[in-house]
């Protein structure tokens, strides 16, 4: 066997077996949140389907857990893993249930994958850039603007500007709302009068 082919072998057992511990730990810690939530449920009740992993800190996992409050009839429900470090001011890291959703696996992957994009996008600055361009569009002046503090979250975002208004002086500083769209992927104004 070549070298190569070893190395390959050896990256693709550390990557499975990598995969497999979060697996258990999202496991252990869905156990953990049901005896401490919902004692009356028999913890080994709990069947557990696909396990899909997004990026390093976010994770989904089919369950049935019978007589769950948020479950469907059948039991079935999806539970939201995230992966909380010590800088997220928790007593504990590691991974923990976020929350337990009766909807599809393929729904709680694509709002991950959303919160992944979006929380990126944020640190990346791509938001800023984004949502100042939404605001230039309502200005009367657009040119005379002057941004100011900037926060954003998954689907809004608040950004200060001071522009001139229809009479030619400046207004003072405006606190600006902006809504994110996720079907677009687009920011709009939504309360803003220039």
């Amino acid at each position: 066997m070549s070298l190569l082919k070893l190395i390959v072998l050896a990256c693709g057992c550390l990557l499975f077996s990598a995969c497999v511990n979060v697996e258990a730990e999202v496991k252990e810690s869905l156990i953990k949140e049901l005896a401490k939530s919902n004692p009356q449920i028999p913890v080994n009740s709990v069947k557990y389907g696909q396990f899909t992993q997004i990026g390093k800190t976010q994770a989904c996992l089919e369950v049935n857990i019978p007589n769950h409050p948020k479950a469907n009839s059948k039991g079935d429900l999806e539970a939201y893993a995230l992966y909380r470090s010590n800088d997220n001011k928790v007593d504990k890291k590691g991974w923990a249930v976020y929350d337990f959703h009766d909807e599809s696996h393929e729904k709680c992957v694509k709002f991950w994958n959303f919160v992944a994009k979006r929380n990126l996008e944020n640190t990346n600055g791509t938001d800023y850039t984004a949502c100042k361009a939404a605001v230039l569009k309502v200005l009367k002046d657009p040119d005379s603007a002057k941004f100011g503090a900037f926060k954003a979250d998954l689907h809004t975002a608040s950004l200060a500007v001071n522009a001139r208004n229809a009479m030619g002086g400046y207004a003072g500083e405006q606190t600006v709302t902006l809504h994110f769209d996720s079907d677009t992927d687009v920011w709009s104004v939504e309360k803003f009068d220039p």
